[in-house]
């Protein structure tokens, strides 16, 4: 099994790791930007697909995203 703390098996796989950080500092203001329509957050979303499709459909749009803007919404009813 692999072990995504060893860097051998990292570089020896010839693996990319990639990570992001998002600090919870920013959250006011990303919240103050939407509510005074700042920003246009309907264009951030590329797809909007049901739970019971989400594995099928949402891995398929991660893998050949149609935009730049691949973030995907689970419509719950």
């Amino acid at each position: 099994m692999f072990d995504p703390t060893s860097s051998a098996e990292t570089v020896l796989s010839e693996l990319d790791i990639k990570g992001s950080y998002c600090g919870y500092e920013e959250y006011p203001s990303a919240i103050d930007f939407i509510a005074k329509k700042r920003v246009d957050v309907k264009s951030l979303i590329s797809d909007v697909i049901p739970p019971d499709q989400l594995v099928e459909k949402g891995f398929e749009v991660l893998a050949k995203p149609r935009t730049e803007a691949v973030k995907i919404i689970a419509k719950i009813n």
